[in-house]
């Protein structure tokens, strides 16, 4: 790596330590601007780091041992960054309007989340670059800790309750997770590896020699571990309530930014089985439970009540497609998947907190005439579940339409059907929920913006952009995407 690369790999992890010390010594009035601006400079520095290493096809770099960024990595440290960004640009306005509502929040709250949102970031960052699955355990396992407080902002009962349960159900998880990672090191000794190893590129250049018996085990292993952390199917439990006892800045970090991290792991788990000739195996075990999140995610939608309840039984349905993708080898189907689900996820987190501050709710029955009130946040609401959903000329419908091909390619016409039916289940009921808050009569009083809401594009343009960019991966000839992604490895 030369030394202009090197530098910029400095600045990409030496910026957030610098937002982490902004975060605890700057006086809350100023820090949401403070954590924004800097988190928008990471972003540049991501796209000078990572860009190069997605325009030299396959290329990747190794600054440090244990450390690789290859294109996989590329892609997710960009997207996490911007995601991050984005979320804490937003909250500039929605914990402004908080700190003069009837009863603000305590300031240690509003630094907490920054605090945790900046750590979050760099959880991900160690997942991405991993090259060892101790390290890649130890980052996951972080961005659990890390994440917690967001679900227990509100220091309400219910939100201590779903917090319990967060860390109690994830940490049972990552503790078989734990087991699955000694179990494919005891694997590597007994390849051409006397001392063992747990590097991913090591595992996978032996992989053909691994011992079929222990390699199945530990897999297993690692994805009930990984798949509790993404909220897979029979594992979702603490998912819901997560996402709904969170505030909608808090939720929008969970769901566009942490839940890529476990099926990262996951992913590249998966990338050593395929190349110990374990496709077979991995698509008995994985397949099963991504079609079924799927479809469960989506009948579970059809009756929700709260918006945060509801985009977390979004994020569970987009998951089980991301799981289907990896079971399936289509690495390009995965990373699109996940790149437009965390953008439209993100700015639907966003806009449904600024409709709760506005009807001072989050009850979906209570919540209607959006477009009246605020025509610019309904309309990207709308656009925003278009997006989520897979439909036309969002990238989703890309990546959707490349998974439900890999499924008939792969002699999976079951799969492929049941996977229809879930989307098309979950887009019905999303746009239910959606046009009931855009459109209906609105509640009494309730016929302008009040509150500190902007009546101008400046209060939506972080969700504005997030959707655009789902948008141009749509607009681009579909060529050129997919071709793009089909070079992608895990």
């Amino acid at each position: 790596m030369n030394i202009p690369q090197t530098l910029r790999m400095v600045a990409l992890c030496t910026l957030p330590f610098i937002a982490l010390i902004a975060a605890l010594k700057i006086p809350v009035a100023g820090l949401p601007k403070a954590v924004a601006r800097l988190l928008w400079l990471q972003f540049v520095c991501s796209i000078m780091v990572c860009l190069p290493v997605l325009q030299q096809n396959g290329t990747s770099l190794h600054p440090w041992p244990g450390v690789v960024v290859d294109p996989t990595a590329a892609l997710f440290i960009m997207l996490t960054t911007l995601v991050t960004a984005a979320i804490t640009e937003h909250t500039v306005g929605y914990f402004g309007r908080e700190m003069h509502a009837m009863t603000p929040p305590n300031p240690r709250v509003v630094r907490e989340f920054y605090l945790c949102t900046i750590v979050v970031l760099l959880c991900i960052y160690g997942i991405a670059i991993a090259d060892n699955l101790g390290y890649l355990w130890i980052a996951v396992e972080a961005s659990t800790l890390a994440s917690a407080p967001l679900v227990y902002s509100s220091r309400s009962g219910a939100s201590l309750e779903a917090a319990w349960k967060y860390l109690i159900i994830c940490s049972v998880g990552i503790a078989f997770a734990f087991f699955g990672t000694a179990l494919l090191f005891a694997a590597s000794q007994h390849a051409i590896i006397p001392d063992g190893t747990l590097s991913v590129v090591g595992l996978t250049r032996v992989a053909p020699h691994l011992p079929p018996a222990l390699l199945r085990f530990g897999f297993v292993f690692l994805l009930l571990g990984y798949g509790t952390k993404a909220g897979m199917f029979p594992l979702q439990f603490w998912q819901p309530d997560a996402y709904s006892q969170s505030p909608a800045p808090g939720g929008a970090v969970l769901a566009g930014a942490l839940g890529n991290g476990a099926m990262l792991a996951l992913l590249r788990v998966t990338g050593i089985m395929l190349a110990a000739g374990q496709g077979q195996f991995v698509r008995v075990t994985l397949l099963p439970m991504g079609v079924l999140t799927t479809c469960i995610a989506a009948l579970f939608l059809v009756k929700q009540k709260n918006t945060g309840r509801m985009l977390a039984y979004s994020s569970m349905e987009n998951v089980g497609l991301m799981a289907t993708a990896i079971s399936l080898g289509s690495v390009g189907a995965f990373c699109l998947q996940a790149i437009c689900h965390s953008l439209a996820k993100t700015a639907l987190f966003l806009l449904s907190g600024d409709a709760s501050q506005i009807y001072r709710t989050s009850l979906l029955d209570r919540m209607r005439g959006l477009i009246i009130i605020s025509p610019s946040r309904a309309l990207l609401l709308l656009a925003g579940i278009a997006a989520v959903a897979g439909t036309p000329p969002f990238g989703s419908f890309l990546s959707e339409w490349q998974i439900l091909a890999a499924c008939v390619n792969h002699n999976e016409p079951v799969a492929a059907g049941m996977l229809l039916a879930g989307i098309t289940c979950a887009f019905i009921a999303l746009a239910i929920h959606i046009c009931g808050i855009a459109y209906g009569d609105t509640p009494p009083g309730k016929t302008e913006l009040t509150d500190g809401f902007s009546h101008n594009w400046r209060g939506v343009v972080a969700p504005a952009i997030l959707l655009f960019v789902v948008l141009w991966l749509g607009t681009l000839l579909p060529g050129i995407v997919i071709g793009a992604f089909a070079r992608l490895t895990p």
